[in-house]
């Protein structure tokens, strides 16, 4: 079982490659789908982040996010373009903001496969059934709706960077005390962009209402507005739950030839270095576009290993894309990227980034993630939890339930129920 971001194709009992993501045929009888018992409600995550790399962005933007960094290769999703088309860099700001909403999730009861599927099964040519059916059906869809927004600050300088990562740090940190506190933010976002262009990228699936938000305040307006669009007929599917054929009742006994673990482990690791690869990349180019803003010790000698990196970089990734293609195509085929796919970046080969003083500075930045939600609710008691983490319980209005959300731990996005705030002014500060 795996949760896919949801694509045009996508539908209850569709057959899907588990580990290219592509659509292929019915291999199952489909049935009418059923709300979950008890789960009619709306649930709301609200995200507000500094991110960092292309892959942090892409996990931050939805809960498929490690199965879709391997599937992107082939079949990309929207969000996964989005966090691409970001062309995340290293000398740039990214604040997230984001949010979603699910609405009663739908799935298929009593599944069978056809006759036609299982005949072909049970003649023993799993090479023609994976073929024609795929690995997986959908078995459950979740809809409702998604609205990211990230704000893109571009800086000149190392010390400047650090200057305004505090200044968001401080503003957004403020947001986790209520949204009182949503004019110390907004009128920190205006500090910035006074000396600052802003640019935003603008993701929404859902709802009716399609304006943009540019402002700081208009996009945390749009936030808080967005979950009641999107709870009737403009809720739009945005994940899909994937089953394995195994797990329907009539599927008659066979070994099985394949080792699907291994396939979707390399195509997910030749993702993740593609991904690491951009990030390189778009480094790069920006070193090369602005290169006042860097100290260099040899400029025309730096300058040629970094076309040569950029190079080799362009290279590898290509070769990931084929590597993983070849997996996919033959699960025999399978292993793990090689040394002639590996690009390593010599401190050497990047120059450090000027201070506004001329002197260089190696970059480093702190991360502070905060988890409100905009939803009306009340904060108990705080209570200390792991590294300096201040969590609050959060008691929001019967039409908005869901499990608690451990905020503090990227890979636990589960629908939230919690508010975790790392305060800037505490001892123990999440730090990066």
């Amino acid at each position: 079982m795996q949760y896919l971001d949801y694509m045009n194709g996508h539908d209850f009992g569709v057959g899907i490659d588990a580990v290219n993501g592509s659509i292929k045929g019915d291999a199952v009888i489909r049935t009418a789908p059923e709300e979950v018992s008890g789960a009619e409600g709306q649930k709301v995550l609200f995200d507000m982040m500094q991110v960092e790399t292309t892959e942090e962005l892409t996990e931050a933007l939805g809960a498929s996010a490690e199965v879709n960094v391997g599937m992107g290769l082939f079949n990309a999703s929207a969000q996964f373009n989005f966090a691409q088309q970001a062309s995340v860099n290293r000398y740039s700001l990214y604040l997230l903001v984001s949010v979603s909403v699910t609405n009663a999730f739908r799935q298929l009861r009593d599944v069978r496969l056809t006759q036609d599927a299982v005949n072909l099964w049970a003649s023993g040519n799993q090479e023609e059934f994976r073929d024609r059916y795929g690995d997986e059906y959908i078995h459950g869809v979740l809809s409702g709706g998604i609205l990211h927004s990230v704000l893109q600050i571009d800086t000149e300088s190392e010390e400047e960077s650090q200057e305004i990562s505090a200044k968001l740090e401080a503003g957004y940190g403020a947001m986790g005390m209520g949204f009182s506190a949503k004019a110390q933010f907004n009128n920190m976002m205006s500090s910035v962009s006074t000396s600052k262009s802003i640019k935003v990228h603008h993701l929404q699936i859902g709802g009716s209402n399609t304006n943009v938000g540019i402002t700081s305040d208009q996009i945390l307006d749009r936030a808080t507005q967005f979950p009641p669009s999107v709870a009737g007929k403009d809720a739009a599917p945005f994940l899909i739950m994937t089953k394995e054929y195994k797990t329907v009742s009539n599927l008659p006994a066979q070994p099985n030839k394949f080792d699907l673990l291994l396939a979707k482990d390399v195509v997910k690791e030749c993702g993740r270095l593609r991904l690491r690869y951009l990030d390189w990349l778009n480094d790069i180019e920006y070193i090369l576009g602005h290169p006042k803003q860097f100290a260099w010790t040899n400029e025309s000698k730096q300058t040629k290993r970094l076309d040569t990196k950029a190079d080799e970089l362009r290279e590898a990734i290509t070769g990931l894309a084929k590597q993983a293609s070849k997996c996919a195509n033959n699960l025999t085929q399978c292993e793990m990227p090689t040394d002639n796919l590996t690009v390593v970046l010599d401190a050497d080969d990047v120059p450090d980034r000027k201070r506004r003083n001329g002197r260089s500075g190696a970059t480093r930045r702190r991360l502070i993630r905060v988890s409100p939600r905009p939803v009306p609710g009340m904060l108990n008691s705080p209570v200390r939890g792991p590294n300096g983490t201040i969590v609050f319980n959060v008691f929001a209005p019967d039409r908005v339930a869901g499990p608690k959300l451990a905020a503090s731990n990227r890979k636990n996005r589960s629908m939230a129920h919690q508010l975790a705030i790392l305060a800037t002014n505490q001892p123990r500060v999440a730090a990066r």
